[in-house]
């Protein structure tokens, strides 16, 4: 087994920014130490394809770390990817991509899985198989071992990673890791070839193997037929309501992006946002109990020592128990000065008496998503919610002190107008008029309020598939409208490039082809896409270029073709999508009249 020593190790880092980054040694750490290793046992590299910071807040590479190494016979260790310094330095050496545990090159693995959270993380895969120095295609991996897998959002359309990939998991990981896991010991004892591994990987439910699928086109480059017939059913965990949250999880030794407790309260959402992937990747709606979730966070809290938890869930404050949760937390919470976060509320089911709980400890942000500036832009899109019901949350909100509100918009819907578009920042107006009335004289003078306004793009499993995304050029007047609209004091306006929203478009509503652009933009130097300061729009247009394929972030697809992902069933068939869709286009044809 190829490990990298500690006076190398050294040596690599000299001059390294954030050498943290890559060190290890975290309290919290639960892989098997390297004299324990023995030959039989499989090996897991849990690879998060961001920085340090970044994967080290992302909570399903925490839980399936706990799970792989609760097994006596299997070990995971964690790997993210190296920011450009140490990947120079890395590429200047000798050595190649290792963990952070124990430090073992990963082409000593077993398995190697990315967890794919967002689109733009597509080329630090390829750059971390690459400084891994194993073959970025799949077909050219000729070994059986260490096969390279995936799962998270971004692979609910498979086909843009298809070449790179030799399985990807569809849904949720905390059941069937471990069956994976169970299968590749049983396969590596009886030696076999890796066709046969594949083959039987595919019988496992939410497993999907690109190589058993075939692609038949029309000459106008849409999808005439895929063979097999059969489709991939994402996996569920059933029993999460009755599971135990993360009590225990490795504590990072910098600084991350979200340091503080995560706490999934949660998993599913009540709501029925036509725009929302994720509402129907992790559909159906499971709740663990609150009794259970108040004493487990006290004992994570004593554990790690935070003073910040975060209560998790796609809509926090639609959870039933979470008054009672917050009531039980609340001694612990005043004591200790602990901070509690809602990184997800419905406006309409925040109520006062909520907020007097969520102020017993100190007052972090609230982060409300209005979504659309319009009642009818919000009932097309699936949430509508009643402008009055948000202001006066906010009201309360204020009049409890907090000081700062996070507002989330999106633009570029389908069947939006210029009014829905006016709408936002008059809407922006009277949240600030009534953080004006409630904050009581000075205190205004501390209020913020950052909103944020993204361009929708258009996601495979939702009842937008079908649609094409924005031109830049029309996102690009949309914001302006609102940036005129609204008032720079006490306002703090964030708007993402709609060259990166562009982009998240092609990349998610893609086919096999596009893995060639991917790779294309890697080796032209992309990298940490959704980093401001390093995408590289110019690397991805040559690459586009380059292989002759057009951006197809704002093309409709037929809504009775063959769409690139139609081996993946997320639950939602492609009726019942259809039918929302033509809800959608009926209240945007009332309002009309």
């Amino acid at each position: 087994m190829d490990v990298i020593k500690l006076d190398e190790l050294e040596k690599l880092l000299k001059g390294i920014q954030k050498p943290g980054r890559y060190i290890g040694n975290e309290i919290g750490i639960k892989s098997k130490p390297l004299k324990q290793l023995k030959e039989d046992m499989m090996l897991c590299a849990l690879a998060f394809p961001d920085t340090y910071e970044m994967g080290m807040a992302n909570l399903g590479i925490q839980v399936l770390y706990q799970i792989i190494n609760q097994h006596p016979g299997y070990s995971a260790e964690r790997v993210f990817a190296p920011w450009t310094d140490f990947e120079k330095a890395l590429r200047d050496s000798s050595w190649k991509l290792f963990s952070l545990e124990n430090r073992i090159l990963l082409n000593n693995f077993d398995l190697i899985g990315f967890n794919l959270a967002h689109e733009l993380l597509y080329t630090n895969m390829l750059n971390m198989i690459d400084l891994a120095g194993l073959d970025i295609r799949a077909k050219d991996r000729k070994e059986a071992f260490p096969l390279i897998c995936a799962g998270g959002t971004a692979v609910s359309n498979p086909q843009p990673v298809s070449a790179f990939l030799d399985f990807m998991i569809i849904g949720e990981g905390e059941e069937v890791i471990l069956e994976i896991m169970a299968r590749l010991k049983s396969y590596k004892k009886k030696d076999k070839k890796k066709k046969e591994i594949l083959e039987g990987l595919s019988n496992i439910e939410g497993i999907y193997v690109p190589g058993l699928y075939r692609f038949y086109y029309f000459p106008s480059g849409e999808i005439k037929r895929i063979e097999p017939s059969r489709k991939v059913t994402k996996r569920v965990f059933k029993d999460f309501g009755r599971s135990r949250i993360l009590v225990d999880p490795v504590v990072p030794n910098i600084s991350v992006v979200h340091d503080r407790l995560p706490v999934e309260i949660m998993r599913g959402c009540p709501g029925a946002c036509r725009f929302c992937q994720a509402r129907n990747f992790y559909y159906p709606l499971r709740i663990r109990k609150a009794a259970n979730i108040a004493e487990d966070t006290i004992e994570g809290l004593r554990r790690t020592g935070y003073d910040e938890l975060s209560l998790l869930s796609l809509s926090t404050s639609d959870y039933r128990g979470l008054q009672s949760l917050l009531e039980n937390l609340k001694d612990y919470v005043l004591k200790k000065r602990v901070s509690i976060s809602l990184p997800s509320i419905r406006m309409e089911s925040f109520g006062l008496d909520m907020a007097e709980m969520m102020g017993t400890g100190r007052k972090t942000g609230l982060t409300f998503a209005p979504e659309a500036g319009s009642q009818k832009m919000r009932k097309i899109i699936g949430k509508d919610i009643d402008q009055e019901a948000m202001l006066d949350c906010a009201r309360q909100a204020f009049s409890e002190g907090w000081e700062k509100i996070k507002l989330y918009f999106m633009i570029g819907f389908p069947f939006e107008t210029r009014q829905d578009i006016e709408a936002i920042p008059v809407l922006i107006k009277k949240f600030l008029q009534a953080a004006k009335e409630e904050s009581k004289g000075r205190g205004f003078r501390r209020v913020n309020i950052g909103v944020s306004v993204n361009a929708m793009v258009p996601k495979p499993h939702t009842p937008f598939q079908w649609c094409g995304q924005d031109n830049p050029a029309a996102l690009e007047e949309k914001f302006s409208i609102i940036t005129r609209g609204v008032p720079r004091k006490a306002i703090k306006l964030n708007w993402t490039d709609p060259k990166r929203s562009r982009l998240e478009a092609a990349l998610s509503r893609g086919d096999a082809r596009t893995c060639d652009i991917i790779e294309e933009a890697w080796k032209r130097g992309a990298r940490f896409d959704n980093w401001t300061d390093l995408f590289d729009y110019g690397a991805w247009e040559s690459a586009f270029t380059e292989t002759r394929i057009s951006f197809y972030a704002n093309r409709d697809f037929p809504q009775y073709g063959r769409l690139p992902w139609d081996m993946i069933d997320m639950g939602a068939g492609k009726k019942y999508l259809l039918r929302q869709f033509e809800k959608a286009r009926q209240y945007a044809e009332q309002d009309q009249v």
